[in-house]
């Protein structure tokens, strides 16, 4: 968790009206521009990333940090337990922070020959923003960026025994993307499971089952 979310269909949502941050309204449409039924690992895809002011960058998903050989594997999830300890991601949580907007992430369920898509979303059809970390692009390198993982509330544990950190309203959002470095005691509240309520599972039409997702 988590290896595919989406960005499609558009949200349901009027982007004049969202005020997260302070002057960030416009960005937003830039966010589902090009909505997806499924976002995969090695694509880009459009995220909010921490600064001054706060920016949407097309970031590759598959975090590398600026050190690592070319040949590394690349993280699409970050553990948020030990997030500020790892030497893979320590210095991307300090300063390199993102939020990745979804209309709702897929998790498989049944056997490796019959796999059935889970669909996780908000009951009220909210987008779903996800706590990550970054690095910024550049004209010469192509940023990237990881999700961070947590604890499964009681909703999601029924598919699987780990879940993205949400952010569920404009505070924690606000709080993740603060264009500072940040200590760990400042955000350890945010990677907690999001309330039971928030979230709902259903089975999503899936022609494509059998594939392998060997990053499971």
């Amino acid at each position: 968790m988590c290896g595919r979310y989406r960005t499609g269909p558009m949200p349901d949502w009027e982007f004049s009206d969202v005020r997260l941050v302070p002057d960030a309204g416009p960005l937003f449409p830039l966010l589902f521009d090009d909505p997806r039924d499924e976002v995969s690992p090695g694509t880009t895809s459009a995220v909010l990333v921490s600064g001054s002011p706060i920016a949407v960058e097309r970031l590759r998903w598959g975090f590398s940090p600026p050190w690592a050989r070319e040949d590394s594997k690349r993280q699409i999830n970050g553990r948020s337990e030990t997030i500020f300890t790892s030497p893979f991601f320590r210095d991307a949580v300090r300063r390199g922070r993102c939020v990745v907007p979804t209309t709702g992430y897929y998790e498989w369920t049944g056997t490796a020959r019959h796999k059935r898509r889970q669909l996780v979303a908000r009951r009220d059809g909210d987008v779903v923003w996800l706590a990550g970390v970054c690095t910024h692009g550049t004209a010469d390198d192509e940023g990237t960026f990881a999700i961070l993982t947590c604890e499964p509330n009681r909703v999601v544990r029924t598919i699987h025994d780990r879940m993205p950190v949400v952010l569920p309203d404009e505070d924690s959002i606000a709080r993740w993307l603060e264009p500072r470095e940040l200590a760990k005691s400042e955000v350890d509240d945010l990677f907690v499971p999001c309330a039971d309520e928030l979230l709902e599972v259903r089975q999503a039409p899936d022609a494509k089952a059998n594939r392998q997702l060997s990053f499971f």
